[in-house]
């Protein structure tokens, strides 16, 4: 049995939502997480990240510093199924962009699993 995935979907064949595995929706709530701008979510205004206070910013160790900062308290905060996280922030191949890798372990399934995602903090998008 799987989380209904999010964007929520209907599945044809199982004339129902759409479900995907734990693993994908752990990763799915963590992009939520962190694209998210903080202040954006109706109700739970704290949620999210405050990515966009970097954007625009020269990429050096130290902002590479605060976003790993910001990444890991906002995460450790609103995904409680998982523990020992570790976030990694390089700066990225194309102007203003950074790669993010985020290890965890999965505390249902005792399991350590890792994503990958980029992030581009010179388009205004986040």
């Amino acid at each position: 049995m799987g989380d209904i995935a999010f964007p929520p979907r209907y599945d044809r064949k199982t004339k129902g939502l759409l479900l995907e595995s734990y693993e994908s929706s752990i990763q799915q709530s963590i992009k939520i997480i962190i694209l998210t701008q903080r202040g954006e979510r109706l109700g739970n205004p704290n949620f999210g990240t405050d990515l966009g206070r970097f954007m625009f910013e020269p990429i050096d160790r130290f902002l590479i510093s605060d976003v790993e900062k910001e990444l890991r308290r906002s995460i450790s905060k609103y995904e409680k199924r998982i523990k020992e996280l570790d976030v990694l922030v390089e700066e990225g191949q194309e102007f203003g962009s950074l790669i993010v890798t985020i290890a965890y372990i999965n505390k249902e399934q005792e399991k350590e699993e890792w994503m990958s995602m980029d992030i581009n903090l010179s388009s205004g998008i986040l």
